[in-house]
Order: C-alpha cells, then sequence, then structure tokens
C-alpha cells in the first residue's frame, strides 16, 4: 500500500485525492493547502486531516507525494520531499525556470525515488493512437505540426488566483510543447514567439492575454502553438485543444473543442470532455486519473515512469525560451 500525502488542495489536489481513494494499492495520509478555506473544504470532503505546512505533512509516514501547488510553486516543495527520500509526481511544469527544475534532477538522482512530471496527455487515448501511428512509420517522418490551446476567460479570472504569475506559455504550452517531443522523439534547436498583453493588464492582472510561438526542431521540422485564455465565457466549454500532425506519409488531426456531448437549456454547451476524464458510476476515469495510477504502479512494480523529470527539464527550457523571446521580442536559441 503506497501511502500518499497531497501538498495544494485546489482542482488538481482534489482529483488526485479521488483518485487515490479509489486506488486499492494506495492510501490518503494527509494533505497540506495554505488557504485555509481550500484545506477545510478538502478535509470535509475527504474525511483526512491536513495542514497549512506542507513541512509537517511531510513529517508524517508517507511513501510518496503529490506537488499539485500553483506553477510558480514547485520546486521547494519537490526538493523537500526527494530529501525525505519519497516518491514524488510534480504538476507540469516541473520548474518555471531552467535552474530550478536542475535542482529538483539533482537532488533526485541522490536517490533511489520514483519521480514523474503530469504531463496527463501521455495517457490520453487519442494522443496514444497518434503516437502509435508515428512509431509504426506509418506518417514517414514528421515534418509539422500546428497546436491550438484555448481557455476561457474565466481560467485566469475566477479559476485561478496566482494567473499574473503564470501565462499561457507555462499554464497551457507546456502540454503542447511536451507532446510535441514525445510524439516526434526530436529536439527543439530555437523558438520565435510573441505575446500580447491588453485584456488580463487592464483587470490589474499582469499577464499576457495571447502568445503565438514557433518552434524549429535541429532537423528543421517545425511546430507552431497559439495559446490565449481570454476567451470569452459564452464558448460551449472552458477550453479548446486542437492538434494536427503533417508527415511524410500522413496527417492527423485531434480535435477536444467539439464534444461529443452537447447539452441546451437557458444555454448551449458541451457537457465535459470524456475523452480527457469522467466520473462514471462514482468512480472517475480518464488522463490524470490513469497517469495517477501509472504512478502508483511505478512504485508497487518497480517499473520507468512515463513522463521523468528530465522530460519535465527539456520542457521548461523550451518554455522558459518562449516566455523570453516573447518579452525580448527576438528568436532565441535552445542549443
Amino acid at each position: 500500500m503506497v501511502r500518499v500525502g497531497i501538498i495544494g488542495m485546489g482542482i488538481r489536489g482534489r482529483l488526485y485525492g479521488r483518485a487515490i481513494m479509489q486506488n486499492p494499492k494506495a492510501e490518503l495520509a494527509g494533505f497540506a493547502d495554505v488557504n485555509p478555506k481550500t484545506l477545510k473544504e478538502a478535509e470535509e470532503f475527504f474525511n483526512v486531516k491536513g495542514t497549512t505546512d506542507y513541512r509537517e505533512l511531510l513529517e508524517k509516514d508517507l511513501n510518496a507525494v503529490i506537488i499539485a501547488t500553483p506553477d510558480f510553486a514547485h520546486t521547494e516543495p519537490a526538493i523537500e520531499a526527494i530529501k525525505r527520500g519519497y516518491h514524488i509526481m510534480v504538476e507540469k511544469p516541473l520548474a518555471m525556470s531552467v535552474e530550478e527544475a536542475e535542482r529538483v534532477i539533482e537532488e533526485a538522482e541522490k536517490r533511489d525515488i520514483k519521480a514523474q512530471v503530469a504531463f496527463e496527455n501521455r495517457w490520453n487515448s487519442p494522443f496514444i493512437m497518434v503516437k502509435s501511428s508515428i512509431d509504426s512509420g506509418e506518417f514517414g517522418d514528421i515534418y509539422g505540426m500546428r497546436i491550438t490551446l484555448n481557455d476561457s476567460i474565466y481560467v485566469p479570472t475566477r479559476m485561478i488566483s496566482w494567473a499574473a504569475r503564470s501565462s499561457p506559455a507555462w499554464f497551457l504550452m507546456s502540454h503542447c510543447v511536451d507532446m510535441s517531443l514525445w510524439l516526434t522523439r526530436k529536439r527543439v534547436k530555437s523558438v520565435d514567439a510573441r505575446g500580447i498583453k491588453n485584456l488580463l493588464k487592464k483587470q490589474g492582472i499582469d499577464t499576457y492575454d495571447i502568445i503565438d510561438a514557433s518552434l524549429r526542431f535541429e532537423d528543421g521540422a517545425l511546430v507552431h502553438i497559439f495559446s490565449s485564455w481570454i476567451l470569452p465565457e459564452s464558448i460551449p466549454y472552458v477550453a479548446q485543444f486542437k492538434f494536427e500532425t503533417y508527415g511524410e506519409k500522413g496527417y492527423s488531426n485531434i480535435d477536444f473543442t467539439n464534444s461529443v456531448i452537447t447539452n441546451a437549456s437557458d444555454r448551449y454547451y458541451f457537457a465535459g470532455l470524456p475523452t480527457l476524464w469522467a466520473d462514471i458510476h462514482n468512480r472517475l476515469t480518464g488522463a490524470p486519473i490513469w497517469m495517477l495510477d501509472s504512478f502508483i504502479d511505478s512504485i508497487e512494480e518497480d517499473k520507468p515512469v512515463i513522463a521523468t523529470l528530465e522530460d519535465g527539464l527539456e520542457t521548461t527550457r523550451i518554455v522558459s525560451g518562449i516566455q523570453r523571446s516573447v518579452e525580448e521580442e527576438k528568436e532565441i536559441k535552445i542549443r
């Protein structure tokens, strides 16, 4: 039985808590959140005692720790958990700087632990099917990708309180960058990105509304990523995700934007994306749940994790380049 503690009990922390509770190989041993209101709600929901100090949580008898804090707050909790010999799963991005990501890896290399980054799309069925086609040679060499991942303005203004300390690059493009690397097994040579600060800044949230990025791989392949988180709340679902792959002999188009479930009452909307995750007969299923289960299995069965800290470092390296390119308005060499 893997005794798991969770640091950060927001949307993701609660989701992981539910996944742990339904996994017969795991036990939710405790959690921490700096917000007393969030902590109390989690304690009442899970009937588990929590704490506002993650260091107090780490003093418990644990086997593994999940870091589900905001984007900017992953590094120190991860390092402290590793120092105690705990296996860790860290939300994406691993860190918001290459230096911080390298610190986590340096500490992990000193110990015999499993360490996974929560790139959940590696467990997302459509991407797994596309990867199978690429790996089999069906598409031939991959020449390019065109990716759009957007959120409604609800996300930076009401869903999270820390949008000013993140951006569309960190919050959204981390997913896209990891998928482009995982699917192609290629390395990025340079990035060139531009952004717009307007609407959110007027509302007192000093971050970018939109970022548009071009990635050039070492072999000349191109990836274009567009991310905005200011779409109107009237869109049918909070997120839009489209992922096109262009190969020498084939093409694929993944489009999560139009859900298979549409509802119309006082409004027209998509009732969730069951391909991502769903609650079926009081049991969660979908990519984040399978990812958590895979992490538990890697501990129980001593198997390699699917998304390593090194994978997280590479994504952080590229997203850092995107962010820098936006701010300096020039192409940034990655290697």
